[in-house]
């Protein structure tokens, strides 16, 4: 594979383009050379030679058995260690026969980019729940009152992937500042062009949803737009201040009002689907004594956006996995099971192969892999282990 991967980045734009043919066409040898050419509006390099036609057979092959995601996506990571990421994304945008969606996730691999929102009132706990989540202090921890009037950005790196977190102190919020919700809302806009999870946070020990988190869920689904929803976990902090005997009824009950504010706005059955997990940044468990961390991982990875999974569990693998000693998230069999398959799925698309062929290929003795989509690769790897084992 790694001969292969090496000869259609030499070709530059026209081996993307014949692999895109091959792949979405069922072409093959002169018949994809002359169609790619003709994509490319005439003679392109290696496609004018003859050369390339015993190649087209080794790569037909390689496409059948890995699909074309994952083709694309190992071709242009290779290419952006020497090539402008800006210029590649370009190119990308422009590139004949695949969809949308396609283009987003090879663009994410490559742009190494990853964004959250967080929404809640002030004082319940946003910072330090993603900072847990991240295993940094990337967000500034605040007392209970407004730090600022304004959305804040906060970025961070981890393994290569570029995070950005967006705060929005004061939009579920009853201050005296008050005409500012627009001020909020161009300003998450601007810094929101391509989201890829929410975190609505409130207290578990609250008994209703308060008139300002739902001013600020109006807020959200009549500006933000209703797909938002669609990346979002609800989150309660301070799970130890309800007692272990009211613990599984008071999320329950929370959940429910929350999801029933935000059907309003999206319908019952798309605010049923939004998943809620417990919290506390004093304490790694819960009440029922489970730790917490490891589902709330899970949650939030399962809920990301298609494009940004990949490059966020590729960033988080040296949490979720440990040569020695336990992992900082520890996952249960169910939640390995969960990440894996998605891992599974975003790596091979739809292909019938399944996942055993992405570790047969990028295993021992396949290529080796690095970037974000090689520490996809291993993650995967290294969880179907230890499911396994």
């Amino acid at each position: 594979m790694d001969e292969v991967i090496r000869k259609v980045v030499a070709m530059g734009l026209p081996g993307v383009i014949l692999v895109i043919v091959m792949a979405t066409t069922g072409l093959a040898g002169g018949a994809a050379i002359v169609s790619a050419l003709a994509f490319l509006g005439g003679p392109a390099g290696m496609l004018g030679g003859i050369a390339v036609l015993g190649f087209t057979g080794v790569l037909g092959d390689l496409l059948t058995k890995i699909g074309l995601e994952l083709f694309l996506m190992r071709i242009y990571e290779e290419r952006a260690k020497t090539e402008s990421v800006e210029n590649l994304c370009r190119e990308i945008d422009g590139l004949p026969l695949i969809s949308t969606e396609l283009k987003d996730k090879v663009k994410r691999i490559i742009e190494k980019k990853f964004l959250f929102v967080l929404v809640g009132r002030t004082g319940v706990g946003k910072s330090s729940t993603i900072n847990n989540l991240l295993g940094s202090q990337v967000a500034k921890v605040g007392d209970y009152e407004a730090t600022t009037m304004s959305a804040t950005l906060y970025r961070h790196e981890i393994n290569g992937l570029k995070l950005a977190i967006v705060d929005t102190p004061g939009l579920c919020d009853e201050l005296e500042e008050v005409g500012n919700d627009q001020q909020y809302l161009e300003l998450i806009n601007s810094k929101t062009t391509q989201m890829d999870s929410m975190l609505f946070v409130s207290r578990l020990d609250e008994t209703r949803v308060t008139s300002d988190e739902k001013r600020g869920i109006k807020l959200i689904s009549e500006n933000l737009g209703t797909k938002v929803w669609d990346y979002s976990v609800i989150v309660f902090t301070f799970a130890n201040s309800v007692p272990a005997s009211r613990y599984q009824e008071a999320l329950d009950k929370r959940t429910e009002l929350i999801r029933h504010e935000i059907a309003k706005y999206i319908g019952e059955d798309k605010a049923g689907k939004i998943p809620s997990v417990a919290v506390d940044n004093q304490s790694k468990t819960t009440p029922d004594g489970k730790t917490w961390l490891g589902e709330f991982f899970t949650k939030v990875f399962m809920r990301a956006s298609e494009s940004g999974s990949l490059p966020f569990a590729a960033a988080m693998k040296d949490s979720l996995t440990s040569s020695s000693g336990e992992a900082r998230i520890d996952l249960d069999d169910k939640q390995k099971a969960e990440v894996n398959k998605k891992i599974n799925k975003l790596l091979i698309g739809g292909l019938a192969y399944g996942g055993a062929v992405v570790g047969q290929i990028f295993g021992p003795g396949g290529i080796i892999v690095g970037g974000l989509l090689g520490s996809a690769v291993g993650l995967w790897m290294e969880l179907d282990r230890r499911r396994n084992a």
